[in-house]
């Protein structure tokens, strides 16, 4: 009977599995961060975690991102687990492991996700060194890496064959690249959405478990890890973007078995622009960030602080840029309190162990930086002809300012400390970023054909006074908000003020009485 093989099933033909090492070593490493954790030792499962960053680079020579992405899934799961788990102890040197754990982890899948862009990049140089040799052979194969030796094995069993039957080479060199870079496009195409995935997706997922454990230091260090690397994804899909199209370049044969993939990285650069928006918004919720208002901060923990604060007053001057409203109004009452915190409480405690000239240069900045904000509010509200933006932004400073014991003795602090050559010689901490968001405007208005300093007349007139004498002035945008809005609120002027400012009050008011507007 045994021998009786016409009625018997035949063998389901098994698949090689060409990365069953991998997955044993993936198995076995996650196991053992299980153990860590299990045994309550949080020191040592950061150990083993932190280990992956060997991996990083031959996961990304390999083009091997899947497995590296299952690891660190994996790691997410075995994470969020340990972290919810009643046995975890919740003293202050557990608590700070924890925050590095979960910022190990962020910044890993980070590394991955871009240094596998970058491979991408590089690689480009190497397989046009083998279309140049144009030696198909088991061999030279080796060169390539490991799936593109598996997907390209059939081309070199066809060759042989070819020089088998017919004695010679008939597959000619831009129909075997082309079904190489086939190969290759269809891996980037399943990769490049995988990467938006991880940003988009199991980053706010992490970092929503960690609210919920009400670990918010940890999922703020996630929040902050992430934007750093949404600072550099845009670039990188811009030139992946030409890569794919140079790429496209090898597509000779147009029969559908031939044809190239497409890769939308429009697409693919809203999802991580809208993840970058949502990430920034995390920022401005209180529940997020509640810890940042401590009386005392932990000096062995990173400065949220000062990151947050950072992150939303570009992401401020990002919304007006933008002229959207509505993502200004998620994030500027959060930059608002920051602001007012800093220069009405932080940098006026006197357990700040600084120097009076440079806690004066704090506040001072603080003031300034706010005042650019709202001056860009008033300034691109004009330009884009959209009362909404200042109306929204002034409205809420109002809120604050409403809260002074005395509103006009505030308003005039603000005017003194915002010219730091008042008390100083030094240059003024952030002023740099200032200025580059004055040129911002600057070069946009040159772009859009407006007439500036430099214009020497050959540039047409912004139907908005406002816009009109800014362009024409050499003030900057908190120049702007204290001529516009402070000053009128200040009556008497009994005080010296910088000369930009009360230039432009009167370069604006003359053109109210003169009604050209």
């Amino acid at each position: 009977m045994a021998l009786e093989t016409n009625s018997q099933h035949p063998l389901v033909e098994e698949k090689p599995d060409y990365q069953w090492l991998e997955n044993k070593i993936v198995d076995r490493l996650t196991s053992h961060v299980e153990l860590a954790f299990q045994a309550c030792d949080f020191d040592l499962a950061l150990q083993l975690i932190g280990r992956f960053s060997t991996r990083i680079s031959v996961y990304a020579v390999q083009f091997q991102f899947d497995i590296g992405m299952q690891e660190l899934k994996r790691f997410k799961e075995i994470i969020e687990q340990a972290f919810a788990s009643p046995d975890a102890l919740v003293d202050k040197e557990t608590a700070k492991v924890k925050i590095g754990i979960a910022d190990t982890w962020a910044a890993l899948g980070s590394n991955l996700c871009l240094e596998t862009l970058r491979r991408m990049m590089t690689f480009e140089k190497e397989l046009n060194k083998f279309f140049e040799t144009d030696a198909w052979s088991v061999q030279s194969l080796r060169r390539l890496p490991a799936f593109l030796q598996v997907e390209l094995a059939f081309i070199v069993e066809r060759i042989e064959f070819e020089r088998e039957i017919e004695g010679q080479r008939l597959s000619k060199p831009k129909y075997v690249q082309q079904l190489a870079v086939q190969k290759l496009l269809q891996h980037y195409a399943k990769v490049l959405p995988a990467v938006c995935d991880f940003y988009q997706n199991l980053i706010p997922d992490f970092v929503e478990s960690l609210v919920k454990l009400k670990m918010s230091e940890a999922a703020t260090q996630v929040v902050l890890a992430s934007l750093h690397s949404h600072w550099k994804l845009p670039r990188r899909f811009n030139e992946l973007a030409q890569l794919v199209d140079r790429y496209h370049e090898y597509g000779h044969y147009t029969e559908k078995q031939y044809i190239l993939p497409k890769i939308d990285f429009i697409e693919m650069s809203k999802q991580l622009a809208s993840a970058r928006d949502d990430a920034i918004a995390k920022l401005g919720s209180s529940a997020m960030v509640e810890h940042i208002f401590e009386p005392k901060h932990n000096d062995e923990l990173p400065d949220h602080f000062g990151q947050i604060y950072f992150e939303l007053a570009e992401a401020c001057i990002s919304a007006l840029e933008h002229n959207d409203e509505n993502k200004l109004d998620k994030i500027l009452p959060m930059f608002l309190f920051l602001a007012f915190l800093a220069a009405d409480s932080k940098f006026t405690d006197s357990s700040l162990d600084v120097n009076d000239e440079f806690r004066l240069h704090l506040i001072s900045t603080v003031v300034n930086d706010l005042a650019s904000v709202l001056g860009f509010a008033i300034l691109y509200g004009a330009y884009f002809d959209n009362e909404k933006l200042p109306e929204t932004a002034l409205a809420k400073f109002d809120i604050w300012i409403e809260r002074a014991t005395d509103k006009k003795q505030y308003l005039k602090r603000m005017v003194l400390l915002s010219n730091p050559r008042s008390f100083s010689m030094s240059a003024s901490p952030r002023n740099l970023i200032r200025i580059n968001w004055k040129m911002s405007f600057d070069h946009r208005a040159r772009h859009e054909g407006f007439e500036g300093q430099m214009s020497m007349g050959r540039g047409k007139q912004h139907s908005n006074k406002i816009v009109r004498e800014f362009l024409r002035s050499h003030s900057d945008a908190s120049h702007l908000f204290f001529a516009k809005q402070v000053m009128p609120q200040l009556g008497p002027i009994d005080f010296e003020i910088d000369h930009h400012i009360t230039t432009l009050a009167r370069r604006l008011r003359k053109n109210d009485k003169e009604g050209t507007a």
